[in-house]
């Protein structure tokens, strides 16, 4: 007897198990991730050589990272095909999602665009490596043939650049993604092109403008949309510069690395053999103290980047709110915060460096979070963030050190950061349970010059 109820609880086990398996399989079955298919072209910011590198590239990465973010589970295939082509498969349903692109009126007829870009894509006038053509010398460009894809959403940057310098030259269209073939075969000198071009024969001879680049779905493709959106965002919140990693990594190789200056620029520059160069020490990654007691940082980089391409030499200057006037009106220019020296004589230029801004809030529940944190050097006005600072009681700090220990001991619940300060200062704080969303706004990072 004991022996068969011993026989029959194996049975009953192994049976258990087969059952077990069954439903798991079953399981499995049911949750199988649905398949997206994404259009991708050849040499255009999606995935790298693709027959050469095998399964690399902006858009491949990034695409894949986001949908580790996504409520369901899916699975990627990349799908190579021409632009036109991939439009026609993602209007039939074949393709789920094609890119990348600019965004447009025309376009927002066709495709469904997610609420965040994917990055900056610098519109170009390109030549191959090695013709006689150089960065903004515009002589060169009049009458010469233009190589233009086919249906271009850029092209009417191309026809207003021309137009603004009095320039004639033929447009000839081509069909597919092959820059050297183009321009070799239709006799072209001249290319419409792009940062996203991994073509790296190509060099810019005219930087028409830059545009936020997209991936889209088909017209209507509202759950598709809301997933990319639910995504991205969760992406931002929990892999801080992300994206700008990307950019290091791929765009590295890329026209938009390759040192451009115009003749006449590089012959004012070789005008003066020193310069003077004053810099805020505001905080990392943007100017600030080494271990060494020696300046560092983003506006360092960008000044010895300078000096490397011109062949200039520099002195630098620290300055700040106490910097005399006659200091200040002895240097030659500064890279200063969006504030600055408060001084109306000082003429700004465009930023050199664009940080979004961070808001974090501790996590609290159902409770009201009735202040906020600012570093008084950011100059934001409650105009550029109403909607979040509206109704909250401000407490401005000198420096990032003192707002962090404020939030870390209970002073404040919430404060504004820039994105690349929060990825660098995080570990720092005590307490992880925080949420972070974008404001919309940026710290724009600007050159100032003394009148001429």
């Amino acid at each position: 007897m004991k022996q068969r109820l011993k026989q029959l609880h194996m049975l009953v086990i192994a049976v258990a198990v087969v059952l077990g398996c069954f439903v798991m399989n079953v399981a499995a079955a049911d949750t199988e991730p649905t398949v997206i298919r994404v259009g991708y072209m050849l040499n255009y910011g999606t995935v790298k050589s693709p027959i050469i590198k095998g399964a690399e590239g902006y858009g491949y990465e990034y695409l894949t990272e986001i949908f580790k973010y996504t409520k369901e589970d899916y699975q990627l295939e990349f799908v190579y095909c021409e632009w036109e082509e991939g439009k026609a498969m993602l209007q039939s349903g074949e393709l789920d999602i094609l890119g990348p692109t600019t965004y447009s009126e025309a376009g927002a007829e066709l495709y469904g665009y997610p609420d965040s870009s994917f990055g900056d894509n610098m519109i170009f006038l390109s030549t191959l490596s090695g013709q006689s053509v150089t960065y903004a010398d515009y002589n060169n460009i009049n009458g010469q043939k233009i190589a233009v894809q086919v249906n271009n959403p850029n092209e009417y940057m191309l026809h207003d650049f021309l137009d603004e310098y009095g320039l004639d030259a033929e447009i000839v269209y081509f069909t597919d993604n092959n820059y050297e073939s183009a321009l070799e075969n239709l006799g072209c000198d001249l290319c419409l092109a792009s940062s996203l071009q991994t073509v790296t024969d190509l060099v810019p001879v005219a930087t028409l403008g830059i545009l936020d680049f997209y991936y889209v779905t088909n017209y209507g493709n509202e759950a598709l949309i809301e997933e990319l959106n639910y995504a991205m965002e969760r992406l931002k919140k929990s892999e801080f510069m992300f994206q700008e990693q990307l950019y290091l990594t791929y765009y590295n190789y890329t026209i938009s690395n390759v040192h451009y200056i115009s003749a006449e620029d590089f012959a004012i520059l070789q005008s003066q053999e020193l310069y003077t160069v004053g810099v805020e020490n505001l905080y990392s990654p943007v100017a600030y103290k080494n271990e060494q007691g020696e300046l560092a940082g983003v506006a360092l980089d960008v000044v010895e980047m300078m000096a490397e391409i011109a062949g200039i030499n520099y002195e630098i200057i620290e300055v700040d709110s106490t910097t005399s006037e006659e200091v200040l009106q002895s240097m030659d220019f500064a890279f200063l915060s969006i504030t600055g020296v408060d001084n109306e004589n000082l003429i700004d230029s465009t930023p050199y460096c664009t940080l979004p801004f961070m808001l974090i809030d501790r996590t609290m529940d159902g409770e009201t979070i009735d202040n906020i944190g600012i570093l008084a050097y950011y100059g934001i006005t409650e105009v550029e963030v109403e909607d979040h600072i509206y109704g909250r009681e401000i407490f401005e700090y000198d420096n990032i050190i003192q707002m962090q220990e404020a939030y870390n001991q209970g002073e404040i619940d919430s404060f504004i950061i820039t994105s690349s300060t929060l990825n660098i200062i995080r570990d720092a704080f005590e307490d992880l349970s925080f949420q972070s969303s974008s404001l919309g706004a940026d710290l724009n990072l600007t050159a100032i010059f003394p009148p001429a």
